[in-house]
């Protein structure tokens, strides 16, 4: 969820038998993400006695369908500060899976929601006196766009109370989205770039004749595209001398698949080492290339001794000085543009304009002669001119880091520092000030260093540039939670997400060993909060269901937890609180619910679209 910014507008509300009204007719100076100055909708709230005592609540909005309206709401002489700040109601109408999802939440209030559309009954409360509205919140939808109500003017007759209107700031990107507030141009071109990540590849585009697969997508999946995946790929090298990654014959990477089965690439018979990997995700991988190389510096010096990691000054391919590696399971490669190159050459078969000749597979040269059929390079200019290697990296840099639950921390991760995790899992980095474009001075937590550490036997084997066969970089662990394959092989599996991720910590080795053996000794109520922590990366605040994405069923969960759990006592009702209390007061305040639902809603309606290829 975003961090609410608290946007709080005061104003008068005017209580009488009849209207209280919130008007965005004067908009504040910040307005809602999709919402136009001077737009913005009206929303009425009704009060309606229908017996002694008895209060029926309504509401209803002039321009705008409703889609959700979350109240704090208290009575004289009553205390109901028992779940969320005023004892909030919540009213939301949630696309599902084969239908929508109407509730009215928290059990203040009778069962009597009815309606979708402009006009809806929120609920009754029969307490004798009429209750006091504290803070409003609501969002709406005009052609298929959601918005929130920003500012308020209330106005009406009769009796004065005071009232809050309050929205939320607009979610953060799910996964597979690109970073927030990019303008036409950069929207376009990750439009752009996702589609040519998407593409399925045949010969023509140049594809083979030895590759691994058709598609940046088909490896880059999960939970949208530019995820991860459980696929493995084959390394291989020779460590005997002369140690070599045997580039002549095809390395480092094996081709599995063929235009021709006879184009398949073979093991050749000098490897004396291979090693499985996994394909890792490419969320926030922009963030990272920005990173100056002086940071990277500046974290191995900061670094104790014992632990201390080693920058892996690498050549980018498109030439230029040495430049601290980051990427790749060896940090051996410096940018993005020398990342996507080789991917595209040792993944796909395509040559680019910075590797234009293609690997003969296993090193026999008679395969290209038969097989290779498209002129090199493959990888061109598209019909607006821009280089398709490009487009790869226009996609990938924009894409948005994965979400952390709760955002405003876990308190697992001070025993994670405490235990020495975050010496080489580094939560805490910042992009320089002065960079253009949105991302300059932005603060992300990718949980690595991006340096080279001694793993000994853990490690792969595999010597990969200036990289020893024992050394590592530092996974990244943003993005975390909900993977079914760990470590850099994907050899550690089945059981519980909490058991693979205890299975990986105990399998560190080398300059992992402190962290390692104090992690085996912790207390089990600590192990446990510890690991909590570490499913919170990568989990967003919507993804009640725990299965890595935000869809229909994680709103009905919302609504059956908060009906069924008293004020969110319990377990559900615990964790549910924990992801959505931003401002960390142990409430949740009509903001925060309504986040929530913009969360869902927003989530359900792309989600089609980002875990689908767009070819």
């Amino acid at each position: 969820m975003a961090r609410v910014r608290k946007r709080v507008v005061p104003a008068l509300a005017i209580v009488a038998f009849g209207v209280l009204a919130v008007s965005g007719s004067e908009p504040a100076t910040e307005p809602a993400a999709g919402v136009a100055p001077g737009d913005a909708a009206e929303l009425q709230l009704r009060w309606s006695q229908v017996a002694a005592g008895e209060w029926r609540l309504s509401a209803s909005v002039e321009m705008d369908e409703l889609v959700a309206v979350a109240l704090s709401v208290e009575a004289a002489g009553q205390d109901w500060r028992r779940g969320p700040e005023g004892g909030a109601a919540l009213w939301a109408d949630l696309p599902a899976d084969g239908g929508r999802t109407l509730f009215a939440c928290w059990p203040i209030w009778n069962d009597d929601g009815a309606g979708v559309g402009p006009t809806l009954v929120l609920g009754r409360r029969a307490d004798g006196e009429l209750p006091r509205i504290r803070a409003a919140a609501a969002l709406t939808r005009r052609d298929g766009a959601l918005r929130a109500i920003e500012s308020a003017e209330l106005r009406g007759n009769g009796l004065v109370t005071p009232l809050a209107v309050v929205a939320p700031d607009e979610p953060p990107p799910a996964p597979g989205e690109p970073v927030a507030g990019l303008d036409s141009d950069l929207r376009a071109r990750f439009e752009a770039g996702r589609f040519e990540f998407d593409r399925q590849m045949t010969e023509r585009d140049g594809l083979g004749p030895a590759f691994n697969d058709q598609s940046c997508f088909t490896c880059h999946r999960q939970p949208a595209a530019g995820g991860f995946s459980e696929r493995v790929v084959t390394h291989f090298g020779r460590t005997r001398e002369p140690a070599s990654e045997l580039r002549e014959r095809g390395g480092p990477i094996l081709q599995a698949q063929g235009v021709e089965p006879a184009a398949i690439e073979l093991l050749p018979s000098e490897a004396d080492v291979r090693a499985e990997r996994i394909s890792p995700h490419l969320f926030g991988i922009g963030l990272v290339e920005l990173l100056p190389d002086e940071a990277l510096v500046a974290l191995a010096a900061a670094q104790p001794e014992a632990q201390r990691g080693r920058v892996h000054w690498v050549q980018p391919l498109e030439g230029g000085p040495l430049r601290a590696g980051r990427f790749g399971w060896k940090s051996q490669f410096a940018t993005l543009l020398s990342f996507t190159a080789d991917a595209s050459l040792q993944e796909l078969g395509q040559t680019n304009r910075l590797l234009p000749e293609e690997l003969a597979p296993g090193g026999d040269f008679r395969v290209l002669l038969e097989f290779d059929r498209t002129p090199d390079p493959e990888l061109r200019p598209d019909a607006d001119g821009i280089d398709r290697l490009d487009r790869l990296v226009d996609f990938q840099s924009l894409l948005a880091p994965p979400p952390q639950t709760p955002r405003a921390g876990h308190p697992g991760e001070a025993i994670f520092e405490r235990i020495g995790c975050a010496v080489c899992h580094q939560p805490r980095l910042q992009l320089p000030a002065n960079l253009d474009g949105p991302l300059a001075g932005v603060h992300f937590a990718p949980y690595s260093d991006y340096l080279l550490h001694d793993l000994g036997a853990e490690a792969d084997g595999i010597r990969t540039r200036g990289a020893e066969p024992t050394e590592m970089r530092t996974a990244p662990l943003w993005g975390l939670t909900g993977r079914r394959f760990l470590w850099h092989d994907g050899t550690l599996t089945g059981g519980t997400f909490e058991s693979r991720v205890a299975a990986a910590i105990d399998r560190h080795a080398g300059q992992g060993e402190a962290a390692r053996d104090r992690f085996r000794s912790l207390e089990l109520a600590e192990r446990r909060t510890l690991l909590e922590f570490l499913a919170s990366l990568g989990r967003a605040a919507q993804d009640l269901t725990a299965d890595g994405r935000v869809d229909g069923a994680d709103g009905a969960r919302f609504g059956v937890v908060l009906v069924t759990s008293t004020h969110l006592r319990g377990t559900e009702g615990t964790q549910i609180q924990s992801s959505m209390d931003d401002s960390m007061n142990g409430f949740l305040e009509p903001v925060e619910l309504l986040g929530f639902v913009w969360g869902v809603a927003r989530a359900v309606s792309h989600r089609a679209s980002l875990a689908e290829p767009r070819r």
